[in-house]
């Protein structure tokens, strides 16, 4: 019996110990599994985005008016934004300072922030 109470207690002071360790590295780390479902999720949707950058080819205006350039841009625009699928990669925001590089999304619904940070549908398209 005491022997079994020893091995009892010497295995809620190793979880002790764990939960305690656990606690500091997602408090000073981040969650490691989120950490690295985000980083996979990061690297799909920044494959696609570069695919679309790959692909466009933005309208020769050479010799067109201010306002020729002007119609030309938003109707771009316009093209891109109806062409958008809420989770879809749609621009990237790199902030040195705080050390962030992240593909964000089109789109605020928990699909879509699950891949990474999200823009409101009411909002405007970035750019």
């Amino acid at each position: 019996m005491r022997r079994a109470r020893r091995i009892v207690g010497t295995a809620f002071v190793a979880l002790g110990i764990a939960a305690i360790a656990w606690a500091l590295v997602v408090w000073r780390w981040q969650d490691p599994f989120t950490a690295l479902y985000t980083k996979f999720e990061q690297g799909q949707l920044a494959r696609a985005y570069d695919r679309f950058l790959a692909r466009y080819h933005p309208p020769q205006l050479r010799r067109a008016s201010l306002a020729g350039v002007q119609r030309a841009v938003a109707q771009e625009a316009r093209q891109h934004r109806l062409a958008t699928r809420r989770g879809e990669a749609i621009g990237r925001i790199v902030v040195p300072g705080l050390g962030l590089n992240m593909v964000f999304v089109d789109g605020t619904d928990e699909n879509s922030l699950r891949k990474g940070p999200g823009r409101d549908l009411r909002s405007f398209m970035p750019g």
